[in-house]
């Protein structure tokens, strides 16, 4: 499995938190391993998932600061997913360029919601630029 593909299970899994409140992360991916038994999850899969989990606060915060058009709790659920990944990437993970950060958030958006896409790459693009 290459990178991408693992970012979009990430990702995948990501777009869950909203509906899964009442789970603890390590209940989330032990779910999603359940799902994915064919493969089994990568730790760069579990690393940001939990990671994203675990600062969900301060990536939360980094998106608010960059909308200036929608409310916060507004947001699509595809939006919010794919910009928690990327700002996840842009500050806690090293090994991710920025700019692959984002490019990745905007073609997952794509999948979903192509619309979505310009509205993801600006605001993550002040976030970049910080």
């Amino acid at each position: 499995m290459n990178r991408t593909q693992e970012r979009k299970i990430a990702f995948e899994i990501i777009f869950t938190f909203p509906f899964r409140i009442d789970k603890s992360i390590d209940e989330i991916i032990e779910s999603y391993s359940d799902y994915y038994e064919s493969e089994s999850l990568s730790d760069y899969i579990v690393g940001t998932v939990r990671g994203v989990y675990e600062n969900l606060d301060e990536i939360d915060e980094k998106i608010k600061c960059s909308i200036k058009s929608r409310r916060f709790e507004r947001l699509d659920n595809v939006c919010l997913a794919a910009m928690r990944l990327a700002v996840y990437e842009m500050l806690y993970n090293d090994g991710v360029p920025v700019p692959v950060a984002i490019n990745e958030a905007i073609e997952l958006t794509k999948q979903y919601d192509d619309s979505l896409a310009a509205f993801v790459h600006g605001n993550l693009g002040i976030i970049a630029k910080g």
